[in-house]
């Protein structure tokens, strides 16, 4: 078959191994083959369609790529019946919508890319086979909402990227048993709360965006359990304050709260604000933060400073008031607040 007759990208080399498959009898043969294998698919675009039903009886496919190939549907038991798969390419089509049944059996699945599609939503029971998986990346798509039960049983999940979507919440029960999370991405979504408690189970947490997410409030224990977070972006938002358990990210390297109308902050937080920037900045950062040092700096600059109409009576009486703050912590909080 000529790939450049085909349309297909001339310069694309294979340099994982894996088989390619760039016609339809060469995908028939590998249906029938009994031992696991690795295919990158390569077809025109008028033979996809035939391409996905073929495939939808292979059962020893270890990697499929079929990204880039302008797929609009996915056959009903896509890969249902393939416990092999380990690795899952979809991304940069126009898919629109998942069949009910897809990842059903998808047991060893590891990485699934869907990023740069036109979802609008999830599959109720989407990802419950897919208890290996390791990696999920969503960027790119218009889902609005996701299952109640999303991510339950994706109690291997390392990275999860959601960044340009349109969800407007996140459910209750979001992430509670990734455990394994390392990073997760949200930027860019229509959200303006989080849920009371989300990411409390996330102790390997180290780098969290949610940027540009229209976020008004974060939860008042937001971030207690992130003991080995050192990135956290927060910019672009509308948050007026910030809780109190940021104080507690005792490895934070990296804060980003630019562009946020901020009117309060605790003073436990100001203290960590004002240690942060006194350490941020020294010889040996690189010069590609330097956009990213310099909001922060305005920021940090910015949140000292506002709202110097408030009295110290004032900021002591919102202490005492505090039904969740301890007697030593107020004491401690009313001391500092009137050096």
């Amino acid at each position: 078959m000529d790939l450049m007759n085909d349309g297909i990208l001339s310069d694309y080399r294979n340099s994982s191994g894996s088989k390619w498959i760039t016609s339809i009898s060469q995908l028939r043969r590998v249906s029938n083959f009994n031992q696991v294998i690795d295919v990158v698919i390569i077809l025109s675009y008028e033979r996809i369609n035939l391409c996905l039903k073929i495939i939808c009886s292979c059962t020893k496919l270890q990697k499929i790529k079929l990204s880039c190939n302008k797929i609009t549907t996915i056959p009903q038991k896509f890969c249902s019946a393939n416990d092999n798969l380990v690795k899952l390419d979809l991304s940069c089509n126009e898919i629109t919508t998942l069949p009910e049944s897809f990842g059903s059996n998808m047991v060893n699945l590891i990485r699934l890319e869907l990023n740069d599609n036109k979802l609008t939503s999830l599959p109720e029971k989407f990802g419950s086979d897919m208890i290996s998986l390791t990696y999920l990346n969503m960027r790119g798509n218009q889902v609005t909402a996701l299952p109640d039960n999303f991510g339950s049983n994706m109690v291997n999940l390392i990275i999860l990227i959601f960044s340009l979507n349109c969800l407007t919440s996140l459910p209750e029960t979001f992430g509670c048993n990734m455990v394994r999370l390392t990073r997760l991405y949200v930027t860019s979504n229509l959200l303006t709360t989080l849920p009371e408690n989300f990411g409390h189970t996330w102790i390997n947490l180290n780098k969290l965006e949610l940027s540009n997410t229209r976020l008004t409030t974060l939860p008042e224990n937001f971030g207690h359990t992130w003991i080995n977070l050192n990135r956290l972006d927060l910019s672009d938002n509308r948050l007026t304050t910030l809780p109190t358990s940021l104080a507690q990210l005792r490895q934070l390297t990296h804060l980003d709260i630019f562009n946020n109308p901020i009117e309060y902050i605790p003073a436990n937080v100001r203290r960590l604000l004002e240690r942060y920037a006194q350490n941020i900045y020294n010889d040996s950062q690189s010069v590609h933060n330097s956009y990213i040092q310099d909001c922060v700096k305005q920021s940090i600059s910015n949140l000292i400073n506002l709202k110097q109409h408030l009295t110290d009576e004032n900021v002591i009486n919102l202490i005492l008031s505090d039904d969740i703050l301890n007697e030593k912590i107020k004491k401690q909080l009313i001391e500092y607040s009137t050096d």
